[in-house]
């Protein structure tokens, strides 16, 4: 199974304007919804490989990131 890990956004809105964004600077993300301490989050699934350079995409395009978490592909 592929690595996956999930980046937290507070909203699907911007988890959908990350995905588009990252898409540009050619990282294939996935919209995804997690379970989260107190309910549901959103975020965008990517390989684990990515993270760190998602994640400075995200923050440079004005998109806050909670937090990121590793999963194992169908487990999540």
């Amino acid at each position: 199974m592929t690595n996956t890990c999930i980046i937290r956004t507070e909203t699907n809105t911007l988890a959908l304007k990350g995905k588009k964004l990252l898409g540009t600077h050619g990282i294939r993300a996935e919209t995804a919804r997690t379970d989260a301490a107190g309910g549901c989050a959103n975020g965008l699934r990517l390989p684990c490989e990515s993270v760190g350079e998602a994640r400075d995409i995200l923050l440079r395009g004005g998109i806050p990131v909670l937090t990121d978490e590793k999963t194992e592909r169908g487990k999540r």
